[in-house]
């Protein structure tokens, strides 16, 4: 059961906006869990853009050189030495690419381009959802691999 919902709009590039969109789930627990998701709107027709699209497009990657760099962006955070979610058995090829292929994880935000992973997938399911950098906006103060989770960003900025 879904009991708390948000959905975030923040200019990426041109007419294209970066959707973030948080859900709060419950489960047979007390405990919730976000699951983050994301998507692309292209303003200037009002239909959801091509994820291949805005990778070209915004970012300057093929959609690929995407996947690469959301894999090594994971790594890097999960393996950070104040993380919680060091789960070596959960960061396999198979998980990474299974992750790093779902176009509905991805947003952009002022900071470059976002991936977000889910309670459970690289650390406990106490360690919950976490947004991670992958491509870094110019002049952002974060790097790839940065966790942005807390970091709360205002509408169309």
């Amino acid at each position: 059961m879904t009991t708390e919902y948000s959905a975030t709009g923040t200019a990426v590039g041109g007419s294209i906006v970066g959707v973030r969109i948080a859900r709060l789930s419950h489960q047979m627990t007390t405990r919730g869990f976000w699951r983050i998701t994301g998507e692309f709107r292209d303003l200037s027709c009002g239909k959801k853009a091509s994820f291949s699209d805005v990778c070209q497009g915004v970012y300057g990657k093929s959609r690929d050189e995407v996947s690469a760099l959301a894999a090594q962006a994971i790594a890097k955070c999960v393996n950070a030495p104040d993380s919680k979610g060091s789960f070596p058995d959960q960061l396999t090829s198979d998980n990474l690419s299974k992750t790093v292929s779902d176009d509905s994880r991805y947003y952009g935000t002022p900071d470059g381009l976002v991936i977000a992973i889910w309670a459970g997938e690289y650390g406990c399911m106490a360690w919950d959802a976490h947004e991670i950098v992958v491509i870094p906006a110019a002049g952002s103060s974060h790097a790839a691999g940065d966790d942005v989770t807390a970091i709360s960003y205002s509408p169309y900025s």
